[in-house]
């Protein structure tokens, strides 16, 4: 039989000599294991962190916009500054606002009514917020 430089097994499997993984290719595979994991569950935390603060931004923003836009619609607002929590019923339960109203003047001879808005809320141990603005005629 005619031979090309390989061995030539008849009947059956070629046998070897160890049938398994020696330690060191198991520690080694063990150690990129665990290096892989170990960034998958920091990708996850952060990535769940992120998700939160993003999704308590969104809410103050769109609360924040919608309070502000019915102040446009209504009568003008006297000067005042008024703050405090919302209720365990609201929607915005855990969060803290301040309504700033002030009379300023972004150009000489013009008065317009700002009403600012800021909503804040707590992550942990850090504090959170957004304020936001509008303007309107004082009338």
């Amino acid at each position: 039989m005619w031979n090309s430089g390989r061995r030539i097994y008849r009947g059956g499997s070629p046998l070897r000599r160890g049938r398994g993984f020696t330690l060191m290719e198991v520690l080694i595979a063990l150690a990129v294991l665990s290096v892989v994991l170990i960034a998958l569950h920091q990708a996850f935390g952060s990535n769940i962190y992120i998700h939160t603060f993003n999704r308590s931004l969104w809410k103050a923003i769109l609360y924040s916009h919608n309070e502000l836009l019915r102040f446009e619609r209504l009568a003008p607002p006297p000067i005042s500054v008024d703050q405090g929590e919302f209720e365990e019923s609201h929607a915005m339960t855990g969060y803290q606002w301040k309504r700033t109203i002030v009379d300023d003047s972004p150009l000489p001879g013009v008065t317009l009514r700002k009403v600012e808005l800021e909503i804040s809320w707590s992550m942990g141990s850090t504090v959170r917020s957004y304020r936001s603005e509008i303007y309107v005629l004082p009338k």
